[in-house]
């Protein structure tokens, strides 16, 4: 049987390493996309850093799609990897160009990566696309409205594109997020160290604890595997049972 082809986007952001290593371990060879990576110094730098993971120079994702069926013949597994530095603020203090980065980075990239995609994998009758999105939208912090946006829209576009991909033998799920360690969204200095807002984390996180970068890792795995590609069109939470419901404060 033929090597599994996995695309893995923004390596170094939040468990992007951590996943490719994981799909690695599975047996797939794994491109990895990256900001940096047109810098051909970056690239040799990163698979010095990671044996066995394969560094590409496109950053566009067309041209990345490209370039990994130029050069691998076929994609099996696309990964999503997206990020964008959650701000807070009132929105009439968020600018247009504010917003317009913000769903660029956590919508347009992976519709763009999709679109590019479906029909490579339409023809092929087979692949499976994991998004990386956000719990946020099941319950929107105030002041988060672009951030809220973007990832909403994230995770609906996973549901209707497996309805529209489920009849070609594609499986795309999106994965919402929540309290994930990463140094982008929830450093551990900030969670763990901080006694106010490890307060708060113990209250409104029923596993009282972040999640780590090694679980979110195997639940790509699994996703990625094609062995139940029944799960299809699925916003699957990673939250720690998140979020908490206080005790009821009388006893009955």
């Amino acid at each position: 049987m033929a090597k599994r082809i996995a695309i893995v986007t923004n390596v170094s952001e939040l468990a992007g390493v951590e996943c490719a290593r994981t799909l690695l371990r599975d047996g797939m060879t794994v491109v990895c996309h990256d900001a940096g990576f047109g810098a051909s110094s970056a690239r040799s730098e990163f698979e010095k850093a990671h044996p066995g993971l394969l560094a590409c120079a496109e950053e566009e994702p067309g041209a990345l799609v490209q370039a990994v069926i130029r050069d691998h013949k076929q994609v099996d597994v696309l990964y999503s990897n997206d990020v964008f530095a959650a701000g807070f603020a009132p929105i009439e203090d968020v600018s247009l160009e504010q917003f317009r980065a913000t769903l660029e980075g956590l919508l347009v990239m992976p519709f763009a990566l999709c679109r590019a995609l479906a029909p490579h994998m339409k023809q092929r009758r087979t692949g499976n696309i994991i998004l990386f999105s956000s719990a946020t939208p099941l319950c929107p912090y105030p002041f988060s409205s672009a951030y809220c946006a973007g990832r909403a829209g994230a995770s609906n576009l996973a549901v209707s594109l497996a309805r529209e991909l489920a009849p070609h033998n594609v499986q795309i799920n999106a994965i919402q997020s929540q309290f994930l360690h990463s140094e982008i969204y929830y450093p551990r200095a900030l969670f763990e160290d901080n006694p106010e807002v490890k307060s708060y984390l113990h209250t409104h996180v029923p596993m009282k604890r972040l999640g780590e970068q090694t679980e979110l890792a195997e639940l790509v795995s699994f996703l990625a595997s094609g062995k139940c590609n029944f799960v299809n069109g699925q916003q699957i939470p990673f939250t720690g049972a998140w979020p908490g419901v206080p005790a009821w404060p009388v006893k009955l």
